[in-house]
């Protein structure tokens, strides 16, 4: 019973706001038109009758970048590209310890970023023009001890630990400025 699966999703996300409630009268908000896409697989593959190792990767990619045409306090257009994306490899291995427990524990790298920059020149002193976030988790390790309570319900207790690297870059009206930041959770 060895498997694969595999998804591949697209999806676009829409902005528009103009003349509402709480609006600039005149100003119209939109996105950009860009897509927003994930990739995600994984495989079931059976090794004797006590294991059964799932490797597993995905990348997703959503693009919120936007548009505000009409803008009377700084010109004509503001506008920003804003994309967060993910990515991440892992394994694990489900094994039966009897016929009413299963152990499962696994390792994964994973990170996260958000990316942000301003493209128009409407700027004003103390925005942000550009902001880069970045989250690394190298190892996340996990382990957990499932039983059958009764013949109708599983419990499945666990945990895991992830050493974390945060790191932020900003540019706020031309000054610079980077965080590092290292946790274990």
């Amino acid at each position: 019973d060895n498997r694969f699966e595999g998804a591949v999703t697209y999806r676009k996300y829409s902005l528009d706001r103009s003349d509402k409630v709480g609006a600039v009268v005149g100003e119209k908000w939109e996105d950009d038109g860009s897509a927003s896409y994930a990739v995600l697989a994984r495989a079931f593959i059976n090794k004797g009758d006590k294991h059964v190792w799932v490797p597993a990767g995905w990348f997703v990619n959503d693009d919120l970048s936007w548009k505000v045409t009409n803008v009377p306090a700084v010109g004509d257009i503001r506008s920003a590209d804003e994309t967060y994306k993910a990515f991440g490899i892992g394994f694990s291995d489900n094994m039966r310890v009897n016929d009413n427990n299963l152990l499962v524990w696994g390792v994964q790298v994973m990170q996260e970023k958000h990316e942000f920059e301003r493209t128009d020149t409407g700027v004003a002193a103390g925005d942000e023009s550009k902001f880069e976030a970045k989250s690394t988790s190298t190892p996340r390790v996990f382990a957990a001890i499932e039983t059958d309570a009764n013949r109708w319900l599983k419990v499945r207790i666990g945990a895991n630990r992830t050493y974390a690297v945060d790191q932020f870059e900003v540019t706020t009206f031309g000054m610079f400025m980077t965080f590092l930041i290292v946790r274990f959770i």
